[in-house]
C-alpha cells in the first residue's frame, strides 16, 4: 500500500523536504510519536514499500541539488558545531553512547576530537573544487563498533553532489541521526538529500529494498557481512574488516623523544577502545638491539598506564569481550613460562595489555587497549612481516626521524595501507581520506 502522502518525513528525525515543501521561513513538523515509533522498526510501517516511498522523494529533492560549495559550507559549519566540546547535541550523543557501551565520556570525547579534527573549512573548500556533480542515491549501512565511522563517506558524498539514506547500526543508531538534525538546522536544502534510519539486521526485506532503490550500497562491517551483501546485490561498495599498526626507528634519538613517541602511539592503541579499522593493533621497532626494542615495550606499558588514568577504560566487560582479552594475557605468559623469547605487562582490569613478542609477523589483537610489539632491522624484515595481512591493512602510523627508510610510504601504500601518518595521528584521516584504496571516491569521480 502506498504510503501516505506528507509534506516532510523523518525517520529519526533526520528531515526531508520534498518538492512541494512548505514556503520558505516555514518550518518542517515532526512525525508524530507513533510514527517515529514507525519507521525505526518497532511498528511493520517501516516496510519496503516505505523505503521506496522515501527514494522517490530523495530523487525529486536531487534533481535540484545545491552546488557543491554551498554543501562544503554548510557541512563545514556543522562539523564546527561538532567539534565543540560542549555542544548541546554531542553532549547528549555521548552521555548515552557511554551509557550503552560502558566507554567513559573522556574517552568517547578525545575519540571524537580526533575522528572531527581534519573537518575543517579548507579542508571542504578544496573537496568542493574536486567534486564531480554525481547525481545519485547512495545508500549506507553503517558499523556499530565506532561513534562516527562513516562520517568521511557520507560527507565526500553529499558534497559530491549525491543523496543518502543512512541505516544506522542498531548497536550504535544515535551519531548519524543527530548529525542530520544539525544539517536540518544548518540548511534544510542539504537536509533534503538524507534520511537516516535503523532496523535490526535480521530484516533482509529492508536491506533489500535499500539496496533495490539506491544506485549503489556503500557497506561496512565484517568480511562475512561484506560477503551476505554481495550475494544480495551487485551494486555494493564494501569496506571490510581492516586493521593498522606501525613504525618505529628508535636508533639515535634521544630518551625523552622516545617516550613521547610511546605516548603517541598509545594513544593511536586506545582511541574508540582500538575497535576500528584506523586503531592501532602491533607496532614494529626499528633497531639493532633487542634490549632497546624490550625497553620501548616498557614505555608503551607506562605510557598506556598513563592513558587509562587519563581516559577510564570501559566500567565493564561481557564474556565475549573479556575472554579473548584474558586468552591473550594467557597465551603469552605460558609461553614465557615455556621459555620463549616472549614478555608481557597487564593493567589491573583488563585497562591494557603490552605483548610483546620480538620475531612475530603481524598479528590482530583483540582489542580493548591491548598491542603487540616487535623488532624489525630493516624496511625488507617488515614487509616480510607484513605479507599475512597484505590488502588487508588500512593505515600505519611512522616515526622516521632520520629520514632513513623515504621509500617506507609507498611500499605502504603497495600493501593496501591508505592511511601514513604521525604517531598519534591514526584516528584523523583527511578529509579526502581514500578508504580502502579510494573505492568510494573513484566512484563518486574524485581524483584519487
Amino acid at each position: 500500500m502506498r504510503p501516505p502522502a506528507r509534506k516532510h518525513q523523518y525517520l529519526r528525525r533526520a528531515r526531508i523536504r520534498t518538492a512541494e515543501a512548505a514556503p520558505s521561513g516555514t518550518k518542517a513538523a515532526l512525525l508524530t510519536k507513533a510514527d517515529r515509533r514507525a519507521v525505526n522498526g518497532f511498528e511493520p510501517a517501516l516496510n519496503p514499500a516505505f523505503l521506496a516511498y522515501c527514494a522517490r522523494r530523495l530523487r525529486a529533492a536531487s534533481a535540484a541539488p545545491p552546488e557543491p560549495e554551498r554543501v562544503a559550507a554548510t557541512l563545514a559549519l556543522v562539523c564546527e558545531k561538532w567539534r565543540d566540546p560542549a555542544y548541546k547535541r554531542r553532549r547528549n550523543l555521548l552521555e548515552q553512547v557511554s551509557l550503552r557501551s560502558g566507554f567513559s565520556i573522556d574517552l568517547l570525547d578525545e575519540s571524537l576530537n580526533a575522528l572531527l579534527e581534519p573537518f575543517e573549512p579548507a579542508a571542504f573548500k578544496y573537496l568542493a573544487k574536486r567534486a564531480s556533480g554525481r547525481r545519485e542515491l547512495l545508500g549506507f549501512i553503517m558499523p556499530g563498533n565506532v561513534v562516527g565511522a562513516g562520517l568521511h563517506e557520507v560527507v565526500q558524498a553529499l558534497v559530491a553532489g549525491a543523496a543518502v539514506i543512512v541505516k544506522s547500526a542498531t548497536a550504535e543508531p544515535l551519531f548519524f541521526d543527530e548529525f542530520a538534525c544539525t544539517v536540518a538546522e544548518s540548511d534544510p536544502v542539504l537536509a533534503n538529500l538524507i534520511v537516516v534510519t535503523a532496523f535490526e539486521r535480521e530484516r533482509a526485506d529492508l536491506t533489500r529494498a535499500l539496496a533495490v532503490n539506491c544506485d549503489a550500497l556503500v557497506a561496512f562491517g565484517a568480511d562475512s557481512t561484506m560477503e551476505a551483501l554481495q550475494a544480495l546485490t551487485p551494486k555494493l561498495i564494501p569496506f571490510g574488516s581492516r586493521a593498522s599498526g606501525g613504525f618505529v626507528e628508535i636508533e639515535n634519538v634521544a630518551p625523552a623523544c622516545i617516550t613521547a613517541l610511546a605516548a603517541a602511539v598509545a594513544r593511536d592503541v586506545a582511541l574508540f577502545e582500538q575497535r576500528g579499522c584506523l586503531s592501532l593493533h602491533h607496532v614494529f621497532v626499528r633497531t639493532r638491539e633487542p634490549k632497546s626494542a624490550l625497553r620501548f615495550a616498557m614505555r608503551m606499558a607506562r605510557a598506556l598506564k598513563q592513558v587509562a588514568d587519563r581516559l577510564p577504560p570501559p566500567r565493564q566487560l561481557s564474556l565475549g569481550t573479556a575472554a579473548p582479552l584474558r586468552s591473550a594475557r594467557e597465551e603469552a605468559r605460558w609461553r614465557k613460562i615455556g621459555g620463549e623469547a616472549v614478555d608481557f605487562w597487564e593493567g589491573s582490569e583488563f585497562s591494557y595489555n603490552v605483548i610483546f613478542e620480538p620475531a612475530a609477523s603481524f598479528r590482530l589483537s583483540p582489542g580493548y587497549r591491548t598491542v603487540y610489539v616487535s623488532m624489525v632491522s630493516d624496511q625488507t624484515e617488515l614487509e616480510r612481516r607484513l605479507c599475512p595481512f597484505k590488502g588487508k591493512l588500512e593505515a600505519f602510523a611512522v616515526f622516521d626521524p632520520h629520514g632513513r627508510w623515504p621509500r617506507l610510504a609507498s611500499r605502504l601504500r603497495a600493501f593496501g595501507v591508505s592511511h601514513v601518518c604521525a604517531p598519534g595521528r591514526m584516528q584523523s584521516p583527511p578529509l579526502d581520506w581514500p578508504h580502502d584504496r579510494g573505492r568510494l571516491l573513484k566512484h563518486l569521480g574524485y581524483r584519487v
